[in-house]
């Protein structure tokens, strides 16, 4: 039998990879303050929204990816700004099709609740890393 070489095997494999004993430099980074990472490229708008839609319908692929773009227009609606090229807004479908259900329709209903959570995550927020949230402000 031979004996397999190559990068996973033999002694390219036992080559020191920082990465695996300490986290990486861009972790590293802090703000003044010594809170949170900063990432002096990302710019002021480097925000990322993440939001999944979990639906009992029967959706195809191809239907699941057309509900997550349309759940976009909730993050259009709710975020200002939103999709700049600084941030990471994505929205992830999973359906579990127990149920037979039109996908526009899915689409729309998934889209509205989707705004109200993220109206409902601005407004039940509150401050961290010294900065104030939404609720943390005084009355008018």
């Amino acid at each position: 039998m031979s004996r397999r070489r190559g990068p996973r095997h033999g002694p390219a494999r036992r080559l020191r990879r920082p990465w695996r004993t300490r986290p990486p430099r861009c972790c590293e980074r802090r703000n003044r303050r010594g809170q949170g990472a900063v990432d002096p490229a990302a710019g002021p708008c480097a925000n990322t929204t993440i939001g999944v839609v979990l639906t009992n319908a029967h959706l195809t692929k191809a239907q699941a990816t057309k509900v997550s773009s349309t759940v976009h227009d909730a993050y259009a609606r709710a975020i200002k700004p939103v999709h700049t090229s600084g941030d990471g807004d994505t929205v992830f479908t999973f359906a579990s099709g127990e149920v037979s259900a039109d996908y526009d329709l899915t689409a729309i209903l998934a889209t509205e609740a989707m705004q109200g959570a993220l109206e409902r995550a601005v407004t039940q927020a509150s401050g961290a890393y010294g900065l104030p949230a939404a609720g943390d402000r005084p009355a008018r």
